[in-house]
C-alpha cells in the first residue's frame, strides 16, 4: 500500500523548492546523532559490548518509512508525505553501508558478508519498490499528465489500513513488564530518541530557515520523523540481536 500512496503524494507535490534538498541531510544527521548518543550513554552506564550494540541499534535505526510516514499523514496530511520520502532518501543507504557494519561489530559472532553491501541494497525488494514508487511519482509530477484526484480517495482508505497492519504485530511483540527490568536503559534511550534528538534536529532545521515554509509544516514533519520509533529487525544481522531481544524488542522500543 505504501508505494501506491507515495506515487500519488509525489505526483501532486511541489518539488521546485531547492530548500527541500536539505531534508535528506537532516535525515542522515538524525540517524548519526541518535547512534552516537546511545553509544556514549552505554559507555557511561558501563554496559557490555552486546548491550552497547543494542543501544546503538535502538538509537540510530528508525522506522521512517512506515510509522514515520503514517504519523505525518495523520497529524499533518497527505501533502506532507513527499517530505517524508525526501527526509529518508538516504536512510537505507546509510544503514547498509555504515550503521549495519557498526552494529555487527558489537555482536558475538563477527562474520563478513558473503556479498557486497551495494548488492544487498539492490536485492532488497522493499527498498527497490519504494524507490520505484518515488521515481514514478516524480516523473508524473514533471509530465503533462494531470493529477488524478481519485488518488485522494484511494489514500484515505489505504493509510488507515496500513496503520492497522503495522500496529497489530507490534502490539503482539511487546512485553510491558520488560520495561521495569531495564528501566535505566529504557529511560536513557527514550530521552535520547524522543527528546534530545528531535529537539536538536528540529532546532537545526529552524536555524536553516525551514520554518518559513507552509506555516511551519516542514518543521512539524521533521519533529515527528526525528522522534520516530526504532526500525524493525529485518535489516539486522543475527549477531546483533542477542541482548536486544531481552528488552528492546519485547518493549517495542
Amino acid at each position: 500500500m505504501m508505494p501506491i500512496i507515495l506515487v500519488g503524494a509525489f505526483w501532486n507535490a511541489d518539488l521546485t523548492n531547492q530548500t527541500f534538498l536539505v531534508l535528506p541531510v537532516l535525515g542522515v544527521f538524525t540517524i548519526f546523532l541518535g547512534g552516537v548518543l546511545a553509544v556514549l550513554s552505554a559507555k557511561w552506564m558501563k554496559m557490555s559490548r552486546e548491550q552497547t550494540g543494542s543501544m546503538f541499534v535502538t538509537g540510530a535505526f528508525l522506522n521512517l518509512g512506515s510509522f514515520g510516514g503514517l504519523f505525518v499523514v495523520f497529524f499533518i496530511g497527505l501533502e506532507a508525505l513527499p517530505f517524508v520520502a525526501l527526509f529518508r532518501l538516504f536512510e537505507e543507504l546509510v544503514y547498509y553501508t555504515i550503521c549495519y557494519p557498526i552494529a555487527r561489530k558489537f555482536g558475538a559472532q563477527r562474520t563478513e558478508d558473503s556479498q557486497p553491501r551495494w548488492k544487498r541494497i539492490l536485492k532488497d525488494p522493499f527498498i527497490m519498490v519504494i524507490f520505484s514508487a518515488i521515481c514514478v511519482g516524480a516523473l508524473l509530477n514533471v509530465s503533462s499528465i494531470p493529477y488524478a484526484t481519485v488518488y485522494d480517495q484511494v489514500n484515505e482508505l489505504f493509510v488507515p489500513l496500513t496503520v492497522i497492519f503495522l500496529l497489530i504485530p507490534v502490539g503482539f511483540s511487546m512485553r510491558i513488564g520488560a520495561v521495569g527490568e531495564n528501566s535505566k536503559a529504557v529511560t536513557v534511550i527514550i530521552t535520547i530518541k524522543h527528546l534530545i534528538v528531535p529537539v536538536t534536529v528540529t532546532g537545526v532545521a529552524y536555524l536553516l530557515g525551514l520554518g518559513a515554509y507552509a506555516d511551519g509544516m516542514l518543521l512539524k514533519v521533521i519533529l515527528i520523523l526525528s522522534a520516530c520509533r526504532q526500525l524493525s529487525q529485518r535489516l539486522f544481522h543475527p549477531s546483533c540481536l542477542g541482548w536486544m531481544k531481552t528488552w528492546q524488542t519485547r518493549t517495542g522500543l
